[in-house]
């Protein structure tokens, strides 16, 4: 067996349907099947995943139609496309040229593809327990990885009992997985999980047998023991001792079937969620244990089937021709399961596309792993490597020597299609097509028929679109032909084209079909053909210094996915960067010890076993296991500047693009930072925390393009002069878990009720500003449903605009060493991403969270001293997590609504300085966990509720009680109650009634 697999790895993460009949018993069959996540089913978690694959499944329709007509039927099975070409699935241009890309993709690819035996993993069985989204994120891993070294997945074992269990203490059988832990806990936190199962085994070797899993509640003593048997080398057979990772992973979101398709070729498997429903185990009966999945009949759901409850497998194969993809499941087989329904004889099942929710778009992942440079199995020139390097050429001796060559000739060999070049290179389809027009010879005849009768007007805009896509290929215009019937019922043949659309929309016409010419890539090309590649990807030059970089020094250079403007520094182009950063400081007359430390003439060298100086020796700088700047302290730095000096925030952010690609945390808190928020930073899309507190120089809005900040956790602007409405694009921020904005007074307009989708917000504190209004209804599933995809509808046109706007960098100039962003503005190319990365959270998140099921997991909410008007939300009470519920000092009025004691970890309260009236609830009195509750100067009204008195005695935590300022209140009666309960808890309570005498000794904070 393989270990010490991968650190860090970025793992595959499963977006599952959160739903939860954690232990469903099975009808007739004995199995115990568990769901994945911990929430209830309900018609409308079902509906979004559901939608979502059914109009997928018919854009992919359309694709195969198409794929059919490029290569004279080998494209698709018998069904035909959707017909819905126009009628709202095409309909501009940028819609058209991904039906294309779609139909090159998929009329250029094998239309059946089943799973390589020796990249398929052992069957798992998860038994009992909540464990499936383990079991797909292990499997899929485990072909990723065999399929990258071409060995057997057998050899790499991964334990999906490690993923699950050790990486949050606390989880059991039943809990089932999460998506932010699985973001957190595989990705970021702890790769090293990624073990086999001899780690666990190895002292505990009962865990062999998994029906024990039920019984054990406490993990942690168990990991512990699998961490040290790994640490040790006992459960592994080849320990990798250097810092450097064997192998280095990353994963990606698949937006389409055939994204999908071409995943599972090219490393193995891709993980979904499906729904299961209750004909499950009638389909996949007893006789099924005994028939391999690939021989059984697909899954096909029957009309009066109802969903049950989500799962996770790993889908391992596709048929274009019967349109069924192929899955692997977690249930064991029947050779080893004898007893269960639902399983096959190898693991294996099929289902037709378009159901269950298989292949939700962007809730569906792939993991790819490649061989970490440096390491005992490197590509470089090791004799497994399936995909060995092709050569190229200069197109021309002009550019022969150029740095800054996009495009090079590529001479094919025999047996080889636009589709094997095109996957070689990872080139664009279309743009390669473009390129190569005269290497494919005559054009292909294409017809797609139309689904029904179209209005003329509909017709004009399909082939102006078919028009202006196919104008780099041919010069012939598409056009329609149809069947028209007269009143006699006499046929004849229409012909129609652009302008002339009226007769193909007459009352008779039937049977339209759109004919235009497109190239038929599936066609070999003859060996010798000389053909042009390019990426437009990378930009920009590369100095020829960097010919005398030690590879001992440098494991790894990696600028792919850029679009550079400018030149590379003559040195690591991080370190260029914190060099740029101390300049920036000492040039304002900062004086800093710390800062002395950044030593650029000697960033030091880097050995197997030891960082780089700028790593081990720079104060404030955190790196990565490959020697990535990912964080930077410069509050840690204790930089004493002038007081008349400061440092300008747009241009800090511009010294620092370099690390846009690694930067996780900048903590730049009391820095005498001044101007505007870039929007630059919305290019550092790995940033994890954000501190810009105490910079009272800081000014303007918080920029709608900061959406793109998808991994952002942590943001605190507290402090600041910045100002105007917190934007509800940020409902795109999934991972934010603390937003803190204390003391800004320039802050204003409303809280934003699509920040209810916020799916890790835990913090939200935003006090001393000039926030109005009524409090969110965030636990209106509903309301909070149609904000959120009100605001995926302005992200969407933002992304839309942003992608057709020229991307020619006009909001960058050039310059000899390094990339200078004006103004903070972002490029046309740069905004289209991030506001893409921003549109597919939003996506996500609206399609992963049930109306109804799941509420922000909010523990401190600190609104105190605002404009908030109206009456508290009942709806809050559902926050179960929430601990500190602060709302002092604004305008709230109404009654105190008594749901609330239903929050029962609530250990502070503060409610004073606002409108309330009535009477203070007597079901508050049951609130055992509650330190502090501060009800002062309200309208509140006598009687206090008899068994107040309660919370001051053995079972209950109130220590501050403040009644004081509620004129409706009678003095004897507060008077009464302030003496028997400070006296019958021995003086821990502290009941204050009026302005002067005791006070609380403890404050909300402390509570």
């Amino acid at each position: 067996m393989h270990s010490g697999l991968l650190t860090p790895l970025l793992a595959v993460v499963l977006l599952l349907a959160p739903w939860q009949q954690q232990w469903q018993q099975q009808r007739g069959g004995g199995i115990l099947l568990a769901d994945c996540q911990g929430l209830a089913v309900t018609p409308d978690n079902l509906g979004a995943g559901q939608l979502a694959v059914v109009n997928e499944f018919n854009t992919f329709e359309d694709a195969l139609e198409l794929a059919s007509e490029l290569t004279g039927g080998r494209g698709r099975g018998g069904r035909g496309g959707s017909g819905k070409l126009g009628a709202g699935g095409v309909t501009t241009v940028k819609d058209m040229q991904q039906l294309q890309l779609a139909s090159y993709a998929v009329a250029a690819s094998p239309l059946v593809w089943h799973p390589n035996t020796q990249f398929l993993p052992p069957v798992r069985d998860q038994g009992p327990c909540s464990t499936c989204v383990g079991e797909a994120v292990a499997a899929a891993v485990q072909m990723a990885i065999a399929s990258a070294l071409n060995e057997s997945a057998a050899d790499w074992d991964i334990d999906a009992r490690s993923l699950y269990y050790c990486s949050l203490k606390g989880r059991t059988c039943k809990t089932g997985w999460d998506i932010p832990d699985a973001f957190k806990h595989i990705v970021d936190t702890a790769p090293d999980l990624l073990r086999p199962a001899g780690c666990l085994e190895s002292k505990y070797p009962e865990l062999v047998d998994r029906n024990k899993e039920p019984d054990i509640i406490d993990w942690e003593p168990y990991c512990r023991a699998a961490n040290e048997t790994a640490a040790d080398g006992k459960c592994t057979a080849d320990k990798i001792t250097r810092p450097k990772p064997l192998l280095k992973c990353s994963y990606r979101s698949l937006s389409n079937f055939y994204q999908m398709q071409q995943h599972i070729r090219k490393h193995g498997a891709i993980v979904s969620r499906i729904i299961m429903n209750d004909d499950w185990e009638v389909q996949f009966n007893e006789t099924a244990r005994n028939v391999s999945g690939l021989e059984w009949p697909p899954y096909k759901k029957n009309i009066t089937a109802k969903a049950v409850y989500g799962h996770a497998v790993a889908l391992v194969g596709y048929n274009n021709q019967n349109y069924t993809w192929t899955g692997l499941n977690s249930w064991g087989k029947g050779s080893t399961n004898k007893d269960k329904e639902g399983i096959t004889a190898d693991g294996l099942f099929r289902i037709n596309m378009g159901l269950a929710g298989v292949g939700t778009p962007e809730q569906t992942y792939g993991v790819a792993c490649t061989v970490f440079p440096g390491n005992k199995k490197d590509l470089h020139g090791t004799p497994w490597l399936a995909k060995p390097r092709k050569p190229v050429s200069p197109i021309n001796a002009a550019v022969a020597l150029e740095v800054n060559a996009k495009c090079y000739n590529y001479k094919t060999e025999a047996n080889e299609s636009v589709s094997t070049i095109v996957e070689w290179f990872d080139l664009d389809y279309r743009l390669f097509i473009q390129r190569n027009r005269k290497q494919f010879g005559n054009l292909q005849d294409v017809t797609y028929r139309l689904g029904q009768t179209k209005k003329a007007r509909q017709l004009q805009n399909i082939l102006d679109v078919v028009s202006n896509v196919t104008a780099d290929l041919t010069t012939e215009k598409p056009y329609f032909t149809c069947t028209f019937y007269d009143k006699g019922g006499a046929a004849s043949n229409v012909t129609c084209l652009s302008g002339n659309t009226q007769k193909c929309a007459q009352n008779g016409t039937v049977n339209c079909a759109l004919r235009y010419k497109d190239v038929n890539v599936s066609l070999e090309l003859a060996a010798g053909t000389i053909v042009q590649v390019c990426s437009d990807r990378f930009e920009g030059g590369v100095p020829s210094s960097w010919a005398n970089i030690s590879l001992e020094v440098v494991y790894t250079v990696d600028v792919a996915d850029n679009n550079l403007r400018g030149v590379f520094p003559r040195s690591s182009p991080q370190v260029a960067a914190l060099v740029a950063l101390q300049q920036m400081i000492t040039g304002s007359g900062g004086i800093s010890n710390a800062l002395a430390t950044w030593d650029g003439s000697d960033p030091g060298e880097a050995g197997p076993k030891t960082p780089p100086k700028y790593c081990r020796l720079w104060k404030g700088v955190a790196c990565n296991s490959g020697y990535q700047i990912t964080g930077l302290n410069l509050t840690a730095l204790s930089i004493q500047l002038p007081t008349t000096a400061s440092l300008n925030f747009s241009t800090l952010v511009e010294k620092l693009q370099p690390l846009s690609s690694s930067l996780r945390v900048l903590d730049a808190a009391t820095l005498h930072l001044t101007g505007d928020l870039p929007e630059s930073l919305a290019t550092f899309s790995r940033l994890e925390v954000l501190m810009l507190n105490g910079n009272k120089g800081l000014t303007g809005s918080l920029p709608d393009l900061w959406s793109a900040l998808t991994a952002l956790q942590a943001v605190d602007i507290s402090s600041t002069s910045i100002g105007g409405n917190l934007p509800p694009s940020w409902a795109s921020l999934q991972e934010l878990r603390a937003f803190r904005a204390a003391d800004c007074s320039g802050l204003s307009g409303q809280l934003p009720l699509e920040w209810g989708i916020l799916r890790s917000l835990e913090e939200l504190v935003v006090t001393n500003s000039r926030l109005g209004g009524a409090m969110p209804a965030w636990t209106d599933a509903g309301a909070v449903r149609a904000a959120g995809a009100a605001a995926l509808a302005a992200t969407e046109q933002a992304a839309e605009k942003a992608g057709d706007a020229d991307l020619s960098p006009a909001s960058m100039e050039q310059r000899p060493t390094h990339v200078r962003y004006s103004s903070g503005r972002v490029g046309p190319q740069a905004t289209a991403a991030a506001t893409q990365r921003a549109v597919t959270a939003i996506k996500a998140a609206l399609a992963a969270a049930p109306a109804g099921t799941r509420f922000m997991p909010l523990r401190v909410i600190d609104l105190s001293g605002n404009n908030l008007t109206g009456q508290l939300v009942p709806g809050w009470s559902l926050f179960e997590q929430l601990q500190r519920l602060i709302l002092a000092r604004n305008t709230l009025s109404g009654p105190l609504p008594d749901g609330y004691a239903r929050l029962t970890t609530l250990t502070a309260l503060d409610l004073s300085a606002n409108s309330f009236v009535g009477m203070l609830p007597s079901t508050w009195v049951s609130m055992r966990q509650l330190v502090f509750l501060d009800v002062s100067g309200n309208a509140l009204v006598s009687p206090v509720p008899r068994t107040l008195p309660f919370m001051a005695g053995d079972g209950f935590s109130l220590k501050c009680l403040v009644l004081v300022g509620n004129t409706g209140m009678d003095s004897a009666e507060l008077a009464s109650i302030k003496s028997k309960m400070e006296a019958d808890s021995g003086k821990r309570v502290t009941v204050v009634v009026a302005r002067s005498g005791r006070t609380c000794n403890i404050s909300v904070l402390d509570a």
